[in-house]
């Protein structure tokens, strides 16, 4: 998801780009990022705006198969040139660049960690392969969607035996 943005850091402010992306999130990973991004020349840089679709593979919170996930969003970040960055550093000596991305000195726009970064922040803290899913015996480890487990059912800790023992006689 890289760009060469020579030609529009020289072309006048409001000149736009659009692109169509269908491409791996970072090299080696199973995401995958496809849509449109439009590229627009501001006084400081480029603003990128971009309407992406992005699938990835997680592993289950409860029972550790893939998931496969598809993640819609929309993003919008502005890049500046390296070279505004090194004046601004040499301007302001208490400047915060921490958060900027950046147009490297050969005018490459890189969108990879911008999107890395939304994709992160749109999944689940817990993703399940579906909602009702089983998860696996804490004793024996058995996918407890596939198979039921033969382990005996008692309780975890010395602190629940009254409570095992309750549940024992209502049953």
């Amino acid at each position: 998801m890289r760009f060469n943005v020579a030609q529009l850091l020289q072309d006048p402010e409001g000149s736009k780009r659009t692109y169509i992306l269908k491409e791996n999130i970072e090299p080696g990973e199973s995401g995958r990022a496809k849509g449109k991004v439009d590229l627009t020349r501001t006084d400081k840089g480029i603003w990128a705006h971009g309407e992406l679709q992005v699938a990835t593979t997680l592993l289950c919170g409860r029972c550790l198969e893939s998931v496969h996930l598809s993640l819609g969003f929309t993003f919008d970040e502005e890049y500046v040139p390296e070279e505004e960055i090194a004046s601004e550093l040499a301007a302001d000596s208490e400047a915060d660049i921490s958060d900027l991305f950046i147009i490297d000195g050969s005018h490459t726009l890189d969108l990879s960690e911008a999107v890395r970064q939304y994709t992160v922040a749109g999944l689940p803290m817990k993703p399940l392969c579906r909602e009702d899913c089983r998860g696996l015996c804490p004793q024996c480890g058995i996918n407890l969607n596939d198979a039921a487990c033969s382990c005996p059912k008692r309780p975890i800790g010395p602190r629940t035996n009254a409570l095992g023992d309750m549940l024992a006689k209502n049953a």
